[in-house]
């Protein structure tokens, strides 16, 4: 994608939602899978003889979901402007985020064996050199975001001396997550789950001819990190089908609809919103709402012993479901409704 230079930001993830709600008063109950657990309903009754119970109020305070955000930017020459736009909007992507333990991380599309190529590692955050990763606790963490959201390597660079035109979004995911225990380590937590946001104007490999499929990025997710985590995918591409952007979007730079992006949003549960929009907020602010309302887990703060778990939802939810994974990890097949009240009795482990 070789063109003059335009400007970007993006949004990422949330969990809050985990504890939305079910209707009536139902349990829910456990067994062992290939994992730790399979999937089980509620419980009739509240246990009596339970030695811990823990309640957790679905979209309260007390719900404390962790979420990995990792940002996949196009750092090709034309993306400059769109990645301005992106990494201006933070805000309209964490407010929705407020309540969950998230942390960001960037790399790029670039998955070359050129100077650019960093192929799935986090880069380095503007401003704090010795870590890669933006939490709460960042100083300054929007300007740190915005600065490193604009990628230095595409500004005025001249070919050859440039980051490849070639992008990979899909493969630089998987990149990045092959490397959770190496260049990329302490950003993939065990008990958070992963929201990847997308930015580019082209699809994968910039025409989607012999691109990654989006199963393969899935399965190798599952492959990494089991079955304990969820994964959600978000863009701000061009949209498929959405022919005034892309004619816009090919006034200045060669660009093609991001249809691998999107089909993997879709396998995930993810949404995708527009490059072309002239402002970022209200696509950053859809992600963050659909990465809430993605959650689906709350941690216990002792590990049960296995088959004591019995958990009750108010209200009741006849198709709500869950699973013990991690040792204390609850996670359900859907995000419980908003206002549930859940209660999970268990015999601690000693």
């Amino acid at each position: 994608m070789n063109s003059q230079i335009r400007n970007p930001i993006f949004q990422t993830v949330a969990l809050a939602v985990l504890l939305m709600g079910l209707s009536a008063c139902s349990n829910v109950s456990f067994e062992p899978t290939s994992e730790e657990a399979q999937t089980k309903g509620l419980t009739e009754d509240p246990p009596t003889d339970s030695g811990a119970h823990e309640t957790f109020f679905f979209n309260e305070n007390e719900t404390q979901a962790k979420v990995d955000v990792l940002f996949i930017v196009d750092n090709s020459r034309s993306m400059y402007e769109e990645q301005v736009k992106l990494g201006g909007r933070l805000d309209s992507f964490l407010n929705s985020l407020a309540r969950l333990d998230w942390q960001i991380a960037v790399t790029t599309t670039d998955t070359s064996s050129g100077r650019f190529g960093v192929k799935g590692s986090l880069v380095p955050i503007s401003g704090h050199p010795t870590t890669n990763v933006i939490t709460k606790d960042t100083p300054d963490f929007h300007s740190a975001f915005l600065n490193t959201i604009v990628r230095e390597e595409l500004i005025n660079c001249v070919n050859p001396d440039c980051p490849s035109p070639d992008e990979r979004p899909l493969e630089a995911a998987i990149f990045a997550m092959a490397k959770a225990n190496s260049n990329n380590a302490g950003f993939f937590r065990e008990d958070a789950d992963l929201a990847i946001v997308v930015l580019s104007d082209e699809d994968e490999r910039s025409n989607g001819v012999g691109a990654v499929a989006g199963q393969t990025v899935i399965n190798s997710f599952r492959s990494i990190f089991g079955s304990h985590k969820t994964l959600s995918v978000f863009g701000i591409v061009v949209q498929p089908g959405d022919v005034t952007c892309l004619t816009e979007a090919r006034l200045t730079n060669l660009s093609y609809y991001g249809t691998s992006v999107s089909n993997l949003a879709a396998l995930t549960g993810g949404v995708t919103g527009s490059i072309c929009a002239a402002d970022y907020s209200e696509s950053l602010s859809n992600i963050a709402g659909r990465v809430v309302e993605l959650v689906k887990s709350v941690t216990l703060s002792k590990k049960p012993v296995r088959d004591s778990v019995k958990i009750v939802v108010t209200p009741e939810d006849p198709k709500l479901k869950w699973t013990l994974s991690e040792g204390q990890k609850i996670v359900f097949n859907k995000p419980p409704k908003k206002g549930s009240k859940v209660d999970i009795y268990y015999t601690p482990e000693q």
